[in-house]
């Protein structure tokens, strides 16, 4: 570990962010609930094929279906989030990371928080997460970073300085 680094990261409060840092913390609801919504439909289908009451197929069929719009389209999600966060979004925000942890400032708030207070980093292809506990802390669009190479550098550090903060638990995995 390099304790001396410091890095800033500024990017644009949007959306697209908050729904791909939503979708990332909460994968596994998300594919159970869309699982649910297509189990849903084969019943539907099936309540069909066997004559049952089609307005009970139906029913069943529009439970399916709004599964799976909550789930897999994003339009409901960006939708949501423009009207629970609309004093943020289009603002700037800015992630600063250094050996002491990790501090986060957008237009509303800002906070610091030290690594031990940190549980993981999550990421994918769009965005960088990182956990306290079982809630999403903070969220860096994978854009903001410039260049793959320093979003690793950046992502690697973080990791590193989270699982010397809890040594026990990285004994344990």
């Amino acid at each position: 570990m390099t304790p001396d680094r410091r890095y800033e990261i500024e990017f644009e409060m949007t959306a697209d962010g908050i729904a791909e840092a939503s979708r990332l913390f909460q994968r596994r609801q998300y594919l159970l609930i869309g699982a649910a919504g297509i189990f849903e439909l084969g019943i539907a289908l099936l309540l069909v094929a066997i004559g049952a009451d089609i307005v009970i197929a139906i029913m069943v069929a529009v439970v399916g279906l709004f599964s799976l719009a909550l789930t897999q389209t994003p339009v409901i999600l960006k939708w949501r989030i423009g009207r629970m966060a609309r004093s943020i979004l289009g603002t700037t925000a800015k992630a600063e990371i250094d050996s002491t942890g990790f501090k986060f400032t957008n237009s509303q708030s800002s906070a610091h928080i030290e690594w031990n207070g940190l549980t993981d980093v999550r990421e994918n292809d769009k965005i960088v997460l990182l956990v306290r506990d079982r809630r999403p802390y903070a969220w860096i669009p994978a854009a903001a970073f410039g260049t793959p190479e320093r979003r690793e550098e950046i992502v690697s550090f973080m990791r590193a300085h989270i699982a010397a903060a809890h040594p026990a638990r990285s004994d344990a995995a």
